[in-house]
């Protein structure tokens, strides 16, 4: 049986699919090159962020399919999935997909696609849903994703459009996970999720990740903790901080400071002050030394250079080793596209040009991306 794999520049991190659907069915069937020779064709990594990126997506799934021969069955996974909260704007999108695809599956259960693969070959089921653990034993570093979703709202996130529900990974399947990774000397284990600070509240309706933290203290192969997609309004009023400062295996922590003006965050509906999350950063970085990586918005709608020379206030106190800074892109999926005082594109680049020569003078480490 050959299967192809499409779309994998559509990959991103919080959508692991393309990666983990290949992990999974290699050297058990043939992945093959080309849609051409495939007998399944799997498109596991759909993203629809903005009006480019579905008519992209469409386009390169039309032009995959083209190619596919007789017989062959075809599954579709990824963002496209999801509900649409106006389905009206993608009926087009929903009548190509029913009229084209044989298996759509939805967008936190790639490994019902795995399953049903290794069913044709007579293997054993492998895979029960959302959550994959990715580790290199040459470097010692494993990733864990324990979840995906999120219950906030942020104006800018760009899955404000579509319904985006929060699904964690059993808790006792993260436990296994941990106890091969301590089994196989992976020293250093990567927590993360969409938002991981919500982690668990689908399953038992509160949060989880403290026990998660706790857990790993106690495997004595895991050495440091790497915390990837914090959200930190949630980690605050879930009362995390003791739990962070306490913990002497927690190293990194990646999480959404996106502004350190509070107008900025007010219209964003972050849910914390910049000086909330302030007090909690440094707080947590108190008694064992943290490294703190995070994200900022540069040009979002309406920001003036009060705003930015606020964040980079902020910035300093917080004194994170890197930080990703992303230029503001509308979309009218997304709930700051309603906003006023939108920046026009020179003056979005300027801010982010500007952000990154302070932050480089100052010794930050720093990357350019799109919001």
């Amino acid at each position: 049986m050959k299967v192809y794999i499409a779309l994998e520049e559509n990959s991103c991190p919080v959508n692991y699919h393309h990666e983990y659907i290949t992990n999974n069915l290699l050297h058990k069937v043939d992945i093959c090159s080309h849609p051409s020779e495939a007998d399944i064709i799997i498109f596991p990594s759909t993203c629809v962020n903005s009006v480019s990126r579905l008519e992209y997506t469409m386009n390169a799934m039309i032009d995959v399919l083209s190619q596919k021969k007789p017989g062959a069955k075809v599954y579709l996974t990824g963002c496209i999935t999801r509900e649409f909260i106006e389905p009206e704007i993608f009926a087009g999108v929903t009548e190509w997909i029913t009229q084209n695809i044989d298996y759509v599956i939805p967008q936190n259960s790639p490994g019902i696609i795995i399953n049903d693969i290794l069913k044709l070959v007579d293997e054993e089921k492998k895979s029960t849903g959302f959550g994959q653990l990715f580790f290199d034993k040459t470097t010692g570093v494993g990733t864990l994703y324990i979840s995906n979703g999120c219950q906030r709202k942020c104006a800018f996130c760009k899955t404000t459009f579509q319904k985006y529900p929060l699904t964690s990974l059993d808790i006792k399947v993260v436990k296994s996970m941990a106890d091969f990774c301590n089994k196989e000397k992976i020293s250093n284990l990567i927590i993360q999720g969409a938002n991981i600070s919500q982690y668990g509240f689908d399953l038992c309706g509160k949060p989880l990740l403290p026990e998660i933290i706790q857990y790993l203290e106690n495997l004595a192969n895991i050495e440091t903790i790497n915390l990837m997609g914090m959200g930190f309004a949630d980690a605050i009023n879930f009362g995390f901080a003791d739990l962070l400062r306490d913990s002497r295996k927690i190293k990194v922590i990646n999480g959404s400071l996106e502004s350190g003006s509070d107008r900025i965050l007010n219209l964003i509906g972050k849910g914390a002050t910049a000086q909330e999350m302030v007090d909690f950063l440094l707080y947590i970085s108190s008694k064992y030394n943290k490294d703190y990586y995070l994200p900022i918005i540069a040009g979002y709608p309406s920001e003036t250079m009060e705003d930015l020379i606020k964040t980079l206030e902020v910035l300093s106190i917080i004194k994170p080793v890197h930080v990703d800074i992303a230029a503001y892109a509308d979309s009218p999926f997304v709930l700051s596209h309603q906003h006023e005082g939108h920046l026009d594109a020179e003056t979005i680049h300027d801010r982010a040009r500007i952000y990154q020569r302070v932050l480089n003078h100052r010794g930050v480490h720093t990357e350019l991306i799109t919001a």
